[in-house]
Parts: C-alpha cells; sequence; structure tokens
C-alpha cells in the first residue's frame, strides 16, 4: 500500500523490485516470458501501477520521471519512454539518479532542476579492441532529446592504440556501473 510522504507528493517510485500480489492470467505471462523476458516484470508492475499506456511502457515527465498516466508514481529505466534516451543499464543509473533528486526536491516542496543525462557503452569486440558509443540527453518538448552536437561512436578507423585504449575503458567503466549499482 502507498501512503504520502513529506508534501503529500511521493506515493511510490518504481525503481526496484517489487512483489506482485494480483491473480494474472498465467498463458499470458508464459507467452510474454517466451517473447520477451525483460518486458515481463516491467509490463505487471506498470499495469498494477496504472503507470502503463496502450503500448505498455510509461510516459514519464522528462524532468521528474512521474508517470503522466498515474499520478506520483515515478519510473525510470527499461519501463519508461524516455524519448531518445536508450533503454540500457547505463540509463537507468543516471536516470535513477535524476529522479531521486527530483523527489528530494518535490518532497522539500522545490521545483526540480531539469537534468542533462548521459549514457556511454563500450563493447568488447575481442581482447584489446573496444568500441563506444555515448550520448548526452535533456527534457525538450516533453521527452528527453538528444543534446545537438554532445556524444558520438568510436571512429571506425582508430587505430590499434585507440582501441586498446578503449578496451581499458570498457573494463573500468563495466567496474563502475557495477560497483553503483550493486554496491
Amino acid at each position: 500500500m502507498c501512503r504520502p510522504l513529506g508534501k503529500g507528493h511521493l506515493q511510490a517510485v518504481v525503481i526496484g523490485f517489487i512483489l506482485i500480489r494480483q491473480a494474472v492470467d498465467l498463458r499470458y505471462v508464459r507467452e510474454l516470458a517466451k517473447e520477451r523476458p525483460c518486458r515481463l516484470i516491467h509490463a505487471c508492475i506498470a499495469g498494477i501501477a496504472g503507470a502503463a499506456d496502450n503500448t505498455g511502457w510509461c510516459a514519464i515527465d522528462p524532468v521528474t520521471f512521474e508517470s503522466r498516466s498515474a499520478p506520483n508514481i515515478h519510473v525510470i529505466g527499461d519501463a519508461c519512454l524516455a524519448g531518445a534516451m536508450p533503454k540500457s543499464a547505463f540509463s537507468a543509473n543516471a536516470q535513477a539518479k535524476a529522479c531521486a533528486s527530483a523527489v528530494a526536491a518535490l518532497i522539500a516542496g522545490r521545483s526540480p532542476d531539469a537534468p542533462k543525462l548521459i549514457n556511454t557503452c563500450y563493447s568488447l569486440a575481442a581482447p584489446g579492441y573496444g568500441i563506444s558509443v555515448a550520448g548526452v540527453y535533456q527534457p525538450k518538448n516533453g521527452l528527453l532529446a538528444d543534446v545537438e552536437g554532445a556524444g558520438g561512436v568510436s571512429p571506425a578507423d582508430a587505430s590499434r592504440d585507440f582501441r586498446a585504449r578503449e578496451a581499458d575503458y570498457a573494463q573500468s567503466w563495466f567496474a563502475t556501473v557495477t560497483a553503483e549499482v550493486f554496491g
């Protein structure tokens, strides 16, 4: 059961594991789990909370991450429609921090600042051979939009030394995001 906190704004923040106690059609659950296992938890939580739209995703306010369908519920990560910002663990991590800051401001009776969010992804294509993509996002026209001129991808014609540095960065990136998420 959700109850208001602080000045009554926050009821729930959908950011972790939630125990769902509601009857569901198990045939639907099995089919969804086969087709899209990561969508199973999102669909159940979002549907029960009333935060999902007809696509099964949750439209959000890009400043507060508050659901547009279910007031006082804040949604981050794969469950939210985040505009240009991709669905990734790194995105969810950045969104969690921005959402927490916004919720704290709302509880204190302040207007939250508009966030600038980043998403970075490194991949090891082979030992000592890394590639990356990065993006920067900010609220614009009710969505999270790309910041023009920011972000990018590893150059296709990068040198062997550059790829080796990207591989090192990938290892550090993974260690950092893992430590932030899991402690």
